[in-house]
């Protein structure tokens, strides 16, 4: 009589089977295995907060790829850090017209790309959700703007980046000299209390007490406006408060422009693309 067989193995196996089986699904069924890519790295100017590995690449709003990875890279030669986001690009998703067959590159043609990148197509980080303040790639034309790359050595081939409108102005404001607007504004102030010092030695009498009050009124502000005074200090918050309303502003033009329909829908009407 045969050996009888061991209901755990067989089970083991059926199990093994069947985990496979839904593996095979979920890779070939998605198609993600056998869908070309194109590998890139770009270092974004700034912060890369809010994006994320999975998060999708754009260009005009269609999803062409999606980023693989990032990466904090530090170089003690110059002490300089570094965030390399690494993407992938699915050229199935870009069709060319108006040129031939003989014209039309080959799968995975990046001389093609570079021509694309000479003739402005550029990567930059964008908003996506004002709520979760995740962040996508996106790509565009900007034809003026300069080929920005580090030049890192990588096997994996740079495409260059530019800051996001967003990104320019808040650079913008947070470059404004306040301390030197707070010293012509004092300068400003002694001269006028000069000027009030010459007129109270030509006018009548009378009005010299008038001139004595402005000169205090004068003095007071001077003070109020010193270095570490308790008024300057509430300047400066306010002045960053401006700066935050400002990136507020152009995040919600970016958006508007992006979605116009919000304007008649809301945020997320039906019908719209959720971005």
């Amino acid at each position: 009589m045969g050996k009888k067989a061991n209901p755990a193995v067989i089970g083991g196996f059926v199990v093994g089977a069947v985990a496979l089986a839904v593996a095979g699904v979920l890779i070939f069924g998605s198609g993600e295995f056998l869908k070309e890519k194109m590998s890139w790295v770009s270092y974004f100017p700034g912060s890369v907060d809010g994006l994320q590995v999975g998060a999708p690449v754009t260009f005009k709003g269609v999803k062409v790829g999606q980023v693989t990875d990032i990466k904090v890279t530090f170089d003690p030669g110059d002490d300089t850090v570094r965030i390399p986001v690494s993407w992938d690009l699915e050229p199935d998703r870009i069709a060319l017209m108006g040129i031939t067959e003989v014209e039309k590159p080959a799968k995975g043609d990046r001389p093609f790309a570079q021509i694309l990148i000479k003739r402005g197509l550029r990567a930059q980080l964008q908003l996506q959700s004002f709520v979760t303040g995740q962040k996508i790639v996106q790509l565009d034309f900007f034809p003026d703007t300069p080929i920005n790359l580090v030049g890192r050595d990588s096997d994996v081939p740079e495409f260059p980046t530019t800051p996001s409108g967003t990104e320019k102005l808040t650079k913008t404001i947070e470059n404004l000299p306040i301390d030197e607007l707070f010293t012509d504004a004092r300068h400003a102030l002694q001269g006028i209390d000069r000027l009030v010092r010459s007129i109270d030695s030509q006018v009548l009498p009378p009005t010299h007490a008038t001139l004595e009050k402005a000169q205090a009124t004068l003095a007071s502000i001077d003070d109020m406006t010193a270095p570490g005074s308790p008024v300057r200090y509430e300047l400066v918050n306010a002045m960053k408060e401006l700066a935050g309303a400002a990136r507020s502003m152009r995040v919600l033009a970016d958006y508007l422009e992006r979605h116009p329909e919000a304007l008649l829908q809301g945020k997320g009407g039906s019908g719209g693309n959720q971005r």
